[in-house]
């Protein structure tokens, strides 16, 4: 009988995983690709550009203004990393996820900062479906008529030599947009000096006169960015009566356009209240 020695089969190897497994001493891989740094420099030139008109706007004072500009540079940058982390765990550990990812919040972002910074695209965006009229709506008062075009409504006036007073929603009901509003009444002061006054030491007054349904009146410009005070307005001196025509506009609207539109639309009307 064959009593020849047969050794016993030699263990086999257990079965390493290999998958994202990094020796030791090789540095690990980042989350995010080289080429998610365009996409970060976008974002810091858009904010740069755009955003810091926003900041100024909303800051509570001018002093503030480069904080919350900071503020919303660094808020975005947490939430595309934080959006772009959970990506790259969800896709295996994806750079290209999670820099795809961090590219698309990024753009998102932007685009919120430009619209921001451009209230007329977000008023256009916000009534595309129709829900205010673009087409011109006529206001009539007992002295004047006008159009404007763009969801402007009458409110009541704030005092008693108010004739006119128009505002469009802004973010909320107390804190409208923009506003437009129309005086009335005599003055001691002569067409120039009420003009000088209204302009105050930051304003201008235009040189060229401007007519408005064959009245001869003075432009007046100030820096306003809110609307406790005007930043565009027309003074008219029809009979014994002046008139100030004035808009204001809060959160970068640009109200020159609406401004305008009233201006060229003007009509005096005959049977308005006599001159007193």
């Amino acid at each position: 009988m064959d009593q020849r020695f047969i050794p016993p089969p030699l263990p086999t190897q257990p079965q390493h995983s290999r998958v994202n497994y990094d020796p030791p001493g090789r540095p690990k891989r980042s989350m995010l690709a080289w080429w998610a740094v365009f996409p970060f420099l976008g974002f810091i030139i858009v904010q740069a550009v755009f955003g810091w008109q926003t900041a100024v706007a909303r800051a509570t004072a001018p002093e503030f203004a480069i904080s919350y500009l900071g503020g919303s540079i660094v808020g975005g940058l947490l939430v595309s990393l934080v959006i772009a982390y959970v990506a790259y765990h969800i896709g295996s550990k994806s750079q290209f996820a999670a820099s795809l990812t961090f590219t698309i919040v990024l753009a998102l972002f932007c685009g919120t900062v430009y619209l921001q910074a451009n209230p007329r695209l977000r008023f256009w965006a916000r009534t595309s479906t129709s829900d205010v009229p673009m087409t011109p709506k006529t206001h009539e008062f007992p002295a004047f008529k006008f159009e404007i075009a763009g969801g402007w409504r009458d409110v009541p006036p704030s005092s008693e030599q108010t004739a006119a007073m128009l505002v469009l929603d802004g973010e909320s009901a107390t804190q409208p947009r923009a506003m437009i509003m129309v005086d009335m009444g005599k003055t001691t002061l002569g067409l120039r000096e009420t003009a000088a006054r209204l302009a105050g030491p930051d304003g201008r007054i235009l040189p060229d006169p401007v007519r408005v349904d064959a009245v001869e009146g003075l432009r007046v410009e100030t820096s306003s960015t809110d609307t406790s005070r005007p930043k565009l307005a027309v003074l008219l001196l029809r009979g014994q009566r002046m008139y100030l025509i004035m808009a204001a506009a809060s959160n970068g609207y640009d109200v020159a356009s609406d401004f305008e539109q009233v201006l060229t639309s003007w009509k005096w009307r005959e049977d308005g209240p006599p001159s007193r």
